[in-house]
């Protein structure tokens, strides 16, 4: 019961720290030194543009990252986003997901499944996409806006529909 009321107190900080600091009044330039105080690991520089919000800490940034307006990142297990990519606005990225359960409310809310979500270097999410659970974009791929992501994505790719199927092969050196 203890540890049931610690965790549910630290979650309520770190939700209330990341929407502190994904407010517009907050510059863009102060916006990645406080995500790294808030437990983020980043390499290199990045862009987080206002109205982005962290759901935990379990986030690693490579360089020159840019976040646009509004991106939601679940962070309950492992993300890992790689060199140059470009996330647009309203883009969510999600870690975690829950087992059905054999009972009238379907979902346990003790269990949950944690899956790393991995965005390669290179790769540039369009507008509104949806990424899912444990899914792997590869490196280069671009993902259309308004897409979802529900498996891998091979490298050099373009990526759109729900679900993201690919539509063709993108050049690269």
């Amino acid at each position: 019961m203890y540890l049931r009321f610690l965790k549910a107190l630290r979650k309520f900080f770190c939700d209330l720290y990341f929407g502190c600091v994904s407010s517009v009044i907050v510059p863009v330039f102060a916006r990645k030194y406080l995500w790294s105080l808030g437990g983020v690991k980043r390499e290199g520089r990045a862009h987080i543009g206002p109205g982005c919000y962290l759901n935990g800490r379990n986030l690693r940034l490579g360089k020159n990252v840019v976040f646009g307006y509004g991106v939601y990142i679940d962070c309950s297990s492992c993300v890992v986003i790689g060199d140059g990519v470009h996330v647009s606005s309203r883009v969510s990225i999600l870690s975690a997901t829950h087992q059905i359960m054999n009972s009238v409310y379907r979902r346990d809310t003790m269990q949950s499944d944690s899956l790393v979500t991995t965005v390669h270097r290179g790769c540039w999410l369009g507008s509104g996409c949806l990424i899912l659970p444990g899914v792997t974009i590869g490196e280069g791929c671009v993902v259309g806006a308004g897409s979802v992501v529900r498996s891998d994505c091979e490298p050099n790719g373009l990526y759109a529909g729900i679900p993201a199927r690919r539509i063709r092969d993108l050049p690269y050196e």
